[in-house]
């Protein structure tokens, strides 16, 4: 981060590669899912920042 408080513009390339790029949902029962997955690591992560030292 620079000095004045933003990232450079300086563009960062990664190679094409299902390690960085995930594959598309094959359903939208599959998307679903994935989001619910990610609304439960949510509730975990806050649960678990609420423990924190210092949290308020």
């Amino acid at each position: 981060m620079s000095e004045l408080g933003s990232f450079p513009p300086i563009r960062i390339r990664i190679p094409d590669s299902p390690q960085y790029t995930p594959q598309q949902p094959k359903s939208k029962e599959q998307f679903i899912e994935g989001l619910r997955g990610v609304v439960e690591r949510m509730k975990r992560t806050e649960i678990t920042l609420h423990q924190a030292p210092g949290f308020e």
